[in-house]
């Protein structure tokens, strides 16, 4: 018996240094890089990204970093400006469009027909403005009557001619008269679309002519022509 107590005190005092050993052994595997174990961390410093491994006794990190952003400032583009280009017999002066003053017309003559489109006198006295600009497309007044607002002969020649009376003829005259070069003007009359584009006026023969665009657009399709008109000294439009 009590050989038999002397034989397993010593089979613990020699199992105790191989169970510590094992336990050092699973220690030293698993540990935060030591051993053969394996380990990994990942976090980011400022705008690089670091990512730290162990692994078998090695350590190794690689850092990826992003390109600090850029903040870009757009500056709003200023809005252009319109520039209104007259004709040359006109001038303008503080917001005020006058009439240079040997270009002035004269009383038109007697039965001459009149602009008979309220938008055509609304849109070219906002260009105008001033005084002027007041009295366009009102059809009373020497004033008025004169300025484009009459006409004598045929202004628009061909089908778009034929297919526009008296008083549409008449507001064509009014935008060369007082028009910016290539500002549109447009109206309605009844079913149809009128639009007029003027071009630079030009000096023939001692009087101005300006070329123009006109165009209809009706029930029956768009009609489109271009002619030029020239001016008499009463504001007269004619076909040149």
């Amino acid at each position: 018996m009590r050989s038999s107590f002397i034989l397993l005190a010593a089979a613990a005092v020699l199992a105790a240094p191989a169970a510590r050993a094992d336990r050092d052994d699973h220690h030293h595997g698993h540990g935060h890089g030591h051993g053969h174990g394996k380990h990994k961390e990942e976090y980011w410093d400022g705008n690089c990204k670091v990512e730290r491994k162990w692994k078998h006794g090695e350590y190794e990190e690689k850092r990826k970093c992003k390109a600090p952003e850029r903040v870009v400032i757009v500056q709003p583009q200023p809005q252009p400006q319109v520039v209104y280009v007259y004709p040359p017999w006109m001038h303008r002066q503080h917001n005020e469009v006058t009439y240079v003053p040997q270009y002035q017309p004269q009383r038109v003559v007697t039965g001459a027909s009149y602009c008979n489109s309220e938008t055509v006198g609304q849109v070219l006295g906002g260009v105008v403005g001033g005084a002027l600009g007041s009295q366009i497309g009102k059809g009373n007044g020497r004033t008025a009557a004169t300025i484009g607002g009459a006409i004598a002969g045929v202004l628009v020649g061909g089908d778009v001619g034929r297919r526009m009376d008296a008083g549409n003829q008449a507001c064509v005259g009014q935008v060369l008269e007082v028009a910016p070069v290539n500002h549109r003007v447009q109206w309605v009359e009844g079913p149809s679309t009128y639009v007029v584009v003027p071009a630079r006026a030009v000096m023939r023969q001692g009087t101005y002519c300006r070329p123009y665009t006109v165009e209809v657009r009706g029930p029956y399709g768009t009609q489109r022509s271009n002619g030029t008109a020239c001016r008499r000294g009463d504001g007269v439009w004619i076909a040149a």
